[in-house]
């Protein structure tokens, strides 16, 4: 996430717009929230056992999202829409449409 802010900052809302993420190094910390509906996470760090924390987003309903491909020097974008009518889009069943890439 910091890669993002990172290039958000360089770039501005306008050219690289972010949705805001709350972290919270445990779930006791979670005492203030976005307003819902929102999109909870919970996941483990990499080091130590037990180790959790929680991250929050507001939900977005999309339509699409697009994934972007990088094989050697050649770039190619996919649009996948989502066919099954599930909240969350990367899952489910869903239609993968390739799309044209500016050289930009």
């Amino acid at each position: 996430f910091a890669q993002l802010i990172s290039t958000y900052r360089r770039l501005g809302a306008e050219k690289f717009p972010l949705i805001e993420q709350t972290f919270y190094p445990n779930y006791k910390e979670m005492v203030t929230m976005p307003a819902f509906p929102v999109v909870v996470k919970i996941g483990h760090a990499h080091s130590g056992i037990g180790k959790t924390y929680t991250t929050t987003e507001p939900l977005v309903d999309s339509k699409y999202d697009v994934r972007i491909q990088k094989i050697g020097g050649d770039y190619k974008a996919y649009m996948r829409t989502s066919i099954s009518g599930n909240w969350k889009s990367n899952t489910g069943s869903a239609m993968l449409e390739q799309v044209a890439m500016t050289d930009r």
